[in-house]
Formats: structure tokens, C-alpha cells, sequence
């Protein structure tokens, strides 16, 4: 059976976001995982220091707040800041995490809104993540830890799959 021992959670605080924290608290609760909380600060073209501060002492805040509002499920919690390009901080801290599976919110964007803007974060984040990512839409209800749940990881270590198979984690619960 799949171990998940740690659990990477990327917050920018968004209803997306919210939704994404109750699959997170389940899938660790599930699985006895330690979460760590991340929250990155988009990096401005020039020196801001009492930005940077301002925004790491409202980022502690809120992951606080989740932490707090968490306290029943009995879940070990880290809370971390880092700062810099959001894809690449969380990819990063993924890995020097070593994070089992990452959980993140999704603003579910419509084709016409990714062919204008890009890929989302989320997209970025699992293209080059070093684990399964679950993408949680904004809403989505429904969640039980009695159901499976399907992870997607698109890294390129995955050649023990079976040829046109998506690579795909399925996290079964006894």
C-alpha cells in the first residue's frame, strides 16, 4: 500500500485554497502525515523590504489561523515562507521536503482563459513536481477518505508504466 508520510500544502489563502486544506487534513489524518504549510511571496522587481516583511508576518498569520482551525484532527503542522517565483519555490520545497504528495487548490480555469493567460500554477507545479500532485477545484465536495483518490505526477521517472497510461497514483484506503 502507498505511504504518504509527508504532505506539501501550498496556500495563496483563495477559495480554491480552502477547499484543497480539507482534502489535505483528510488525506494526513488518513495517513498519520506530517503537513507542511507553504506560502511564497512573489518576488518585486526591486528591493521592499518592509513588503517582504509585512507579507511574511500576514502569510505566519494565516497559516496560523488554519492551524488553529485544524487543531481536532490531531495532524502535525509545519508553517513555512519562502519567496521568489511561486512554481519554482514550491517544486523546490517539494523536494528538499521531501514531500510524498503535494495538494494544492486549482482556480479551474476555462481553455479560453488558459489559451489568453498560460498554464495555471497548478499545471506548472505538477509538470515538474517530484511527487503526485492532487489539484482540488474550487467547491468540490463530496470527499470521504472511505473513496479512492487519484493523484496525477508528471515527472519523467515513470517508465514502469504501461504505454498511453496517464502516470496516476491511486491511494487506496483500507
Amino acid at each position: 500500500m502507498l505511504r504518504i508520510r509527508k504532505l506539501l500544502f501550498p496556500t495563496d489563502f483563495s477559495e480554491p485554497a480552502e477547499t484543497a486544506w480539507e482534502y489535505a487534513l483528510a488525506l494526513a489524518g488518513k495517513f498519520d502525515a506530517e503537513v507542511e504549510l507553504l506560502h511564497v511571496v512573489p518576488e518585486i522587481p526591486r528591493r521592499a523590504e518592509p513588503y517582504y516583511k509585512m507579507a511574511t508576518e500576514e502569510a505566519h498569520r494565516r497559516m496560523g489561523h488554519l492551524i488553529v482551525m485544524a487543531h481536532g484532527n490531531r495532524v502535525a503542522m509545519t508553517p513555512k515562507v519562502r519567496y521568489g517565483v511561486e512554481s519554482r519555490e514550491i517544486v523546490d520545497e517539494a523536494s528538499g521536503a521531501g514531500a510524498d504528495i503535494i495538494v494544492m487548490g486549482t482556480h479551474g480555469r476555462t481553455r479560453l482563459a488558459h489559451a489568453l493567460i498560460g498554464a495555471s500554477l497548478t499545471q506548472k507545479v505538477a509538470r515538474k513536481a517530484p511527487c503526485p500532485v492532487l489539484a482540488v477545484k474550487p467547491r468540490c465536495s463530496g470527499f470521504s477518505t472511505g473513496h479512492r483518490v487519484l493523484a496525477e505526477s508528471f515527472g519523467d521517472g515513470d517508465s514502469h508504466l504501461p504505454r498511453g497510461l496517464p502516470n496516476t497514483t491511486t491511494l487506496s484506503y483500507s
